[in-house]
């Protein structure tokens, strides 16, 4: 097929087929090489133009080509509903650990807050306070206690009838 005689023939030499093979036994009868099989075939290239040519009609093509559709969206349904349920776990479990995350974080903070609170709330801290503002402890006799029926409904706020 792509001896020297069938590429001689294609580029410089002989057009018909017979020339072709007048020329390549001529060819070889010059030369001392002996023949290779089948160097006096010659074969033509001839242009096909399926231009005007339309495909026939299956008329089962497009009941298959549906049928191929629905069962390939049945598989994926499928598909989806036997790995919904890992896949929610999946999801569930990264927000169970923020969850966890977040209760810890909460827990540290309350837990510095009660210090805070404790540090505020402390004896020496409201002495302290107490000194700053100038406030003194009342004298013994001083402190007065209001309770119903002692008279002093006024410092009370009661209404009296």
């Amino acid at each position: 097929m792509a001896t020297l005689a069938t590429l001689w023939n294609r580029f410089g030499g002989a057009r018909t087929a017979g020339d072709a093979s007048a020329h390549t036994a001529a060819l070889v009868r010059s030369s001392r090489l002996r023949p290779t099989p089948n160097e006096d075939v010659y074969f033509f290239v001839k242009r096909i133009d399926n231009s005007r040519v339309v495909r026939a009609v299956n008329p089962r093509a497009r009941q298959r080509c549906w049928k191929f559709l629905g069962t390939g969206g049945l598989i994926t349904l499928l598909l989806i509903g036997l790995f919904l349920p890992s896949a929610y776990g999946v999801f569930l479990g990264y927000d169970l650990e923020e969850l966890r995350s977040q209760q810890k974080r909460l827990l540290d903070e309350r837990s510095a807050l009660e210090l805070e609170e404790a540090r505020l709330l402390s004896p020496e801290r409201l002495q302290e306070l107490a000194r700053a503002r100038e406030l003194a402890p009342p004298a013994a006799g001083r402190v007065l206690y209001l309770s119903p029926g002692s008279g002093a409904e006024l410092a009370l706020n009661v209404k009296s009838k």
